[in-house]
Formats: structure tokens, sequence, C-alpha cells
């Protein structure tokens, strides 16, 4: 039975490594936000799935900061936004499907929190779809 198991192991292993290492990466300045709410390429109209960074900062390198995950051109997950100036963390909220769900925090510049919301993704998806 353990021969099985590590034999399985074996053969799934390195297709969930292929899945993983063939994620879609994109810029987050090459991507709009189209009229339906989903997100695509510039000159696409096709939601797009795949993780998202952003460059930030005044001096080269700007600094390259993971943003986000969008699934089927929806935000997904944890999302930060971020200062332009300085590449340090503005807001980091939660979302599922494309709605905010769960806390959303922001920060000063200098990276301390002075705002923290709470949503309810099942009560913002009422209220919001009226």
């Amino acid at each position: 039975m353990t021969k099985h198991l590590t034999l399985l192991g074996h053969r799934i292993f390195p297709i969930l490594l292929l899945i993983g290492l063939s994620q879609q990466k994109y810029n987050g300045n090459d991507l709009i936000k189209m009229d339906n709410g989903l997100w695509a390429e510039k000159f696409s109209d096709e939601p797009i799935t795949g993780k998202v960074s952003g460059y930030f900062g005044e001096v080269k390198p700007l600094k390259k900061v993971y943003m986000g995950y969008l699934r089927n051109g929806k935000k997904e997950g944890k999302w930060g936004s971020y200062y332009h100036s300085t590449g340090k963390k503005k807001f980091e909220s939660n979302l599922k499907n494309g709605k905010l769900d769960g806390l959303r925090t922001w920060y000063f510049e200098n990276g301390s929190a002075f705002d923290i919301d709470n949503y309810d993704y099942l009560f913002y998806e009422d209220r919001h779809d009226e």
C-alpha cells in the first residue's frame, strides 16, 4: 500500500509542480477593468487568470511587489495596494469572487496601520446587487 502511494505521489507531484510553474504572471500596469467589472490585459476582452505584480518607487530599479491573484477576471484572495513613491503597502484586503470579504487594513506611508474595515461577503453581495 505504501509503495502504491509513493508511486502515485511521484506521478502527481510533477503535475502539480507544472501547474504551479505555468501560472500566468501579469504586470498590473498592463491590465484594465472592463465595463463588465472583469479584469483583462489592455487591448483584449478576455478575462484573465494569474498572479498580478506591480512596480513602485521613484528610483530605478523599481520595487516589484505581488499585488494579488485574478481568477477568471475577478480578484481572489489577499490583495495589496502600494504607495507609488515608496512601494510601501497602502492597504491590504481579502476578496472572494471579486468582492470584498473579511478585513481590509489601511496603512500610513510609514507602514503603521490606521484603519481596519471588516466586510461580510454575503452581506456585501446582497447590498450591492440591487
